[in-house]
């Protein structure tokens, strides 16, 4: 099943492969804290089915059960890979130097929605060539870490 359009004013943030496995691992207290502000407020956490299986990889077993949860969040949709979303994915992953499916899928999923990514490594973003950036104005990156981000590249709320 394939995420239809958001409505109008829909408000959300896109979770790459580094933010999912910061959720599971609390490797960063501003990762989890998204995810307490987004039940909070409303906002919808986009979670692409490619960031969600490199999370499950990467984690350590005692970080799983928060996989678990976070996909039974209200506010998290999964975004599945159907046919035409993978040929998209897969397309994006080959401009980059190295395959990462996750990261592609997210930028995909950000694309189409108009929404930002959350992630801890924004320089896998940016590898993309054609990267969100370029076709969404507003794009932003949100990094959840402190310092290190360069304002001059990225855009931090």
């Amino acid at each position: 099943m394939t995420m239809q359009q958001p409505p109008p004013g829909e408000r959300g943030r896109v979770l790459d492969p580094t933010a999912v496995l910061d959720i599971a691992t609390g490797r960063s207290i501003y990762s989890r804290a998204l995810v307490d502000v987004a039940l909070q407020t409303g906002i919808v956490l986009a979670v692409p089915a490619a960031a969600l299986m490199e999370a499950w990889a990467g984690s350590p077993a005692a970080g799983r059960p928060f996989l678990v949860r976070l996909r039974a969040l209200p506010v998290v949709v999964l975004e599945h890979l159907d046919g035409e979303s993978a040929k998209a994915v897969g397309l994006l992953a080959a401009e980059r130097s190295w395959p990462a499916s996750g990261v592609a899928h997210a930028v995909h999923v950000a694309r189409r929605r108009g929404w930002s990514i959350v992630t801890g490594d924004p320089e896998a973003v940016l590898a993309i060539p054609t990267s969100v950036s370029s076709l969404c104005p507003d794009f932003r990156l949100f990094r959840h870490e402190c310092g290190s981000v360069d304002p001059n590249i990225l855009g931090v709320c």
